[in-house]
């Protein structure tokens, strides 16, 4: 099954594999727009749905998937600290928004420093 990120690199990677005959796709996710566009990548390939097994799959959970559903829930009640903090009269909605999502973004870039997200720590320290 081909992880889908973008049409962009789909389509990139459809060109690449070649003369694909069959391709799983999940029907009840793909737009019609992009059906058409993976069909014009791959003319002579059968495309079937494999909704029901993609989503069977996604129920079991590895470890690694468990501990960062953990971490994101960590880091989710941290957001929601932040915006407990700063609720009171007066406070437009998107100043609390601003700083729960600011509270969460730093943990990520702290917990996580070779993502790409808001630059990383060492970045911030830079900067």
């Amino acid at each position: 099954m081909i992880p889908f990120h973008s049409i962009r690199s789909t389509i990139t990677f459809f060109f690449q594999i070649g003369d694909a005959k069959t391709v799983g796709v999940e029907f009840d996710f793909v737009h019609l727009d992009s059906y058409r566009k993976f069909s014009d990548a791959l003319p002579n390939a059968n495309f079937v749905d494999v909704g029901q097994p993609a989503m069977k799959m996604r129920m079991l959970k590895s470890p690694e998937e468990i501990e960062l559903i953990k971490q994101g829930a960590r880091i989710a009640d941290l957001g929601g600290e932040a915006a407990v903090k700063v609720i009171k009269e007066g406070v437009a909605e998107h100043e609390i928004a601003l700083t729960s999502t600011d509270a969460m973004v730093r943990e990520i870039a702290d917990a996580y420093p070779h993502s790409e997200i808001r630059d990383s720590k060492l970045m911030r320290i830079i900067k």
